[in-house]
């Protein structure tokens, strides 16, 4: 598997949420030949809707088009307005028709145990595309990318690893693998696995790495306090298995507060890479 973040979707609804993905969006893209869509979904609604002024949001989404290539020349630009019967729904189809490889979603609030409101639900994104998600809140808006950490289990982290192949093109982070245990004790098979990731990493990255075992008994939540402890600016993570804090299905990137710097890149598992 090898990652190229060349076809980004970012999903638009016009606040600080779209500054935030289009920002961290152009830190990723590829300069020369890169595509960056700007899809604005719509729920559909029963009955007798009041009027939308698309032809308004169609103008905003026009003129961002054109400063965006110009503010980086080799990027194109496109943007659409979809409806869906939700916006989560309207998202996926896009990305999966328009073969996206990324997909920027940014997110200003904490989602809450009840949601009134129909909001983007990342994790799901990442489920049913296999699409690689990231979510960055407001506080991440002016934060460069210098440490990463990265979970690691029984098997090897495939798709992660390609990911960091990437990742480590862009910029130079250090990267924290971290594995989970109990009584300061780990599985041989993800100490096997926790040793081949971190000689890969210091061998072909050549990027700055450490690791650490965490408590497995809660493993998000371990997550999260090792995510602050170590001043993380990213977390690579899968969906759901990786990513649930607690009983109400509240998951990592639910639970940040807006100030918080820490993104989260979820992507699925892979069962092809090569590590030569």
């Amino acid at each position: 598997m090898k990652f190229a973040f060349n076809n980004i979707l970012v999903p638009v609804d016009f606040t600080i949420n779209t500054e935030v993905a289009v920002a961290k969006a152009l830190a990723l893209a590829d300069t020369e030949g890169g595509l960056l869509h700007l899809l604005h979904v719509r729920k559909n609604k029963v009955g007798i809707a009041a009027p939308v002024k698309e032809n308004e949001l169609a103008a905003t989404l026009e003129q961002w088009q054109h400063e965006l290539e110009t503010y980086q020349p080799g990027l194109r630009v496109r943007w659409w307005i979809a409806h869906a019967d939700s916006i989560t729904s309207g998202i996926v189809h896009h990305a999966v028709s328009h073969g996206c490889d990324l997909v920027v979603v940014g997110k200003n609030r904490k989602d809450h145990w009840f949601r009134f409101t129909d909001t983007i639900v990342p994790r799901r994104v990442a489920a049913q595309t296999g699409i690689p998600v990231l979510t960055a809140r407001p506080g991440a808006l002016q934060t460069k990318v210098r440490t990463i950490v990265v979970p690691v289990s029984e098997t090897l982290p495939l798709s992660k690893m390609a990911a960091l192949s990437l990742l480590c093109t862009r910029m130079h982070p250090t990267i924290h693998l971290v594995a989970f245990g109990t009584n300061a004790a780990v599985s041989t098979e993800n100490a096997a696995s926790l040793l081949q990731v971190y000689q890969w990493v210091r061998s072909h990255l050549r990027c700055p790495v450490e690791y650490a075992l965490l408590d497995g008994s809660l493993r998000s939540r371990s997550l999260l306090r090792y995510t602050q402890k170590v001043d993380a600016d990213l977390l690579l993570v899968y969906p759901e298995q990786e990513t649930r804090v607690d009983i109400w299905n509240r998951h990592i990137s639910d639970v940040l507060p807006a100030q918080s710097k820490v993104q989260v890149l979820a992507l699925q598992p892979e069962t092809e890479f090569s590590t030569t």
